[in-house]
């Protein structure tokens, strides 16, 4: 709703600019720890520190930076991004699956989809790639695969 074309914008006109871009930088820095929080009690882990630690910042800024800074930091963010994923790959999701726990295997299907498509619209967005955004499609199937797991539980 404020990615891409700005459809709060269309929704409602009135809403100050300013605004849109600290509601499109939200939608941007939380669904790392908050994915990573799902992710690691799906695994049966508990709350991943580090990346919450990281992700703190940079959500912090959003509510009190001047917009060239908060739309500066984006470049610092790939990177804690980047870390978030190998975090949850090899400190929750990989153990979780050589201890055979339940929905391991499903939990890393879901997380290989969605990591793919963050890291490819990352380099989308670097202009690196013109594959174009891919997250809302790898939303449905990860919800889709997510729900088959917790439907066989």
């Amino acid at each position: 709703m404020v990615t891409g074309e700005y459809l709060l914008a269309a929704l409602f006109p009135r809403i100050p600019f300013d605004l849109l871009i600290r509601l499109e930088y939200v939608s941007a820095y939380l669904p790392i720890p908050l994915a990573a929080h799902f992710i690691a009690s799906e695994a049966g882990k508990r709350w991943p520190a580090p990346v919450l630690f990281l992700s703190a910042f940079l959500i912090a800024l959003i509510p009190w930076a001047p917009l060239p800074l908060l739309t500066r930091s984006i470049l610092a963010y790939y990177p804690i991004a980047l870390f978030s994923i190998g975090y949850l790959f090899f400190a929750i999701i990989l153990p979780s699956v050589r201890e055979r726990s339940e929905n391991a295997r499903t939990v890393l299907a879901g997380f290989v989809i969605i990591a793919s498509a963050g890291l490819n619209d990352m380099l989308f967005a670097s202009f690196l790639v013109g594959t174009g955004n891919l997250i809302p499609y790898a939303l449905v199937v990860f919800v889709c695969i997510l729900s088959f797991a917790l439907a066989s539980r």
